[in-house]
């Protein structure tokens, strides 16, 4: 709905009512990127590494945040650490090849498009022919 605004309202909720809620505060540091908010995705996201510092996922959405901010080199670092920790992970090879692709690296962009198809990120395929035609 791309109310990015009441989307990191809800999550403050949630945050409020359950405080450990890891997928609240990463989803939140999501909404607030797309609203060009990147001290609240710091604050977010240093706030969940506390929780779960090991977790790959939120290394993987704070990726998608740092892109979303034009940040592509910190996205790519965060993206590499998630398969540091999980290397079957699509979803860290989705988001770090759209940030390849956002720097201009077709090549190794649609390279990490296709493993993440053949590791089972189903929407790598819309990306792959949008982008790796």
């Amino acid at each position: 709905m791309k109310d990015y605004a009441g989307a990191a309202d809800d999550y403050h909720n949630a945050i409020y009512m359950n405080d450990t809620n890891v997928k609240a505060y990463s989803h939140s540091g999501i909404a607030k990127s797309s609203l060009g908010d990147a001290q609240g995705v710091k604050e977010d996201f240093a706030a969940v590494f506390k929780l779960a510092p090991n977790n790959p996922d939120l290394y993987i959405d704070r990726a998608a945040a740092k892109i979303n901010l034009k940040d592509l080199n910190g996205a790519i670092l965060d993206c590499n650490t998630a398969i540091s920790l999980d290397a079957k992970n699509g979803r860290a090879y989705l988001q770090r090849g759209l940030a390849k692709i956002a720097l201009d690296d077709k090549t190794g962009g649609c390279a990490d498009m296709n493993k993440a198809l053949s590791m089972g990120a189903k929407e790598a395929s819309d990306f792959i022919i949008k982008y790796c035609k």
